[in-house]
């Protein structure tokens, strides 16, 4: 949003990268949310030549893993990113074949309420891989999840409360339109709206600094 705006000042006009990905109820929607544009770009660049009959669920199911795993790689030449872009396109080539299969024997798909943390949930343990800074460290990570040894027990009540309202914060800024109800806000409400949550981000802000993670691709 703020490369979006800050382009606008100067006269540029950026497209959307970025929509409420995180909302998702499978890998197929979130990643036409997720970059935007080197989504499409790898759409239209590699997929589409790569899968010529997408009547054949092989071929398609192919080309998801290629086409994921090279996104992996252009984050960089390391086998974390890669590993990454594998287990998604592994993932996202499985509920090709699910979904079609489903299609023909016309079973429901999943509520929302069970595809959304589903989704979520394999989105956030793939990404240890994406943000770790090696390998040993991303499996590191996984073992102490699963294991049972990572100190959840020390986690407060405050941490949980905090997600769960930015979750709530998150879904109603999109379901209910807020983005487009703020605009109409009288003015002086709108100033005093814009230096409570300036004093309150700067309440919360790390004394450390740290980057933007995508300054580093």
């Amino acid at each position: 949003d703020m490369a979006v705006g800050i382009a606008a000042l100067l006269g540029y006009q950026l497209p959307r990268n970025f929509g409420p990905a995180l909302l998702s109820r499978d890998l197929g929607e979130m990643w036409r949310l997720w970059h935007i544009t080197l989504g499409t770009w790898f759409r239209d660049y590699v997929f589409a030549p790569l899968v010529k009959n997408r009547r054949d669920p092989g071929a398609i199911a192919g080309g998801l893993f290629i086409t994921m795993t090279l996104i992996g790689f252009w984050h960089g030449a390391d086998w974390k990113f890669i590993v990454w872009g594998s287990l998604q396109g592994m993932a996202m080539a499985y509920l090709t074949f699910t979904r079609l299969r489903n299609r023909r024997e016309k079973k429901a798909k999943l509520p929302y309420i069970v595809a959304l943390p589903l989704t979520f949930g394999f989105t956030t343990l793939a990404s240890a891989f994406f943000r770790a800074d090696d390998m040993r460290t991303a499996v590191g990570v996984l073992i102490a999840d699963f294991s049972g040894s990572s100190g959840i027990s020390s986690i407060t009540i405050y941490p949980l409360l905090a997600f769960a309202t930015l979750g709530l914060i998150h879904g109603g800024w999109h379901r209910y339109d807020f983005e487009n109800r703020i605009v109409r806000i009288p003015g002086m409400w709108f100033a005093v709206g814009c230096g409570v949550a300036l004093a309150v981000a700067f309440a919360f802000t790390p004394r450390e600094i740290r980057p933007f993670v995508y300054f580093q691709f």
